[in-house]
């Protein structure tokens, strides 16, 4: 199975690249607007989650293996749904968004939120928990001026670094802005 690595906890990459995991399916659950196949992966040797709309390409093989006895779907769900699952992971960022854009921003937000709050003259604080930065620079970028991530510093330098490679990027290119 080829995925996104953002499911996958501990990688942070500055350019999402595919991971290939060799994985022995659990189950598929239906948790904060996305669907998920949670699996024990044979690299990690731990159950993994991976959202199905990132996986790139899946091969199954003939191969069989044992049912996991100390593994239940349901404990799962349960934990995730509580949120303990994900309490020792992530890290909290915080992003302003315009009031036109909150309702979408709630909608597609891909992470789990574990805080909102009414910020007077600018719109709705939304705190997410991130596995990574590998997907919010951009996701958030593509809310132009109606988002702004203002927790973590760390997070913050790395759109500006984003900013700054997109506009060197494009600056070079002024045969473009000509034709």
């Amino acid at each position: 199975m080829q995925a996104y690595p953002d499911d996958i906890h501990g990688v942070i990459h500055k350019v999402p690249m595919p991971v290939e995991r060799e994985v022995e399916p659990l189950g598929v659950v239906f948790s904060e607007r996305h669907w998920y196949f949670v699996a024990y992966c044979r690299v990690r040797q731990a159950v993994r989650t991976f959202r199905i709309d990132r996986i790139q390409d899946l091969t199954v093989l003939e191969e069989s293996f044992a049912s996991r006895t100390d593994f239940s779907i349901q404990d799962y769900i349960a934990r995730d749904r509580s949120g303990e699952r994900r309490k020792s992971a992530g890290i909290p960022a915080k992003i302003i968004f315009s009031a036109a854009a909150a309702a979408r921003a709630k909608k597609q937000v891909p992470w789990r939120i574990v805080g909102e709050e009414t910020v007077p003259g600018e719109g709705v604080a939304l705190t997410v928990q991130l596995d990574d930065y590998t997907w919010v620079i951009n996701w958030v970028l593509s809310f132009g001026k109606e988002a702004r991530i203002t927790e973590p510093q760390s997070l913050r330098r790395q759109v500006l670094q984003s900013l700054a490679e997109l506009s060197n990027h494009h600056g070079t290119e002024k045969k473009f802005l000509t034709e």
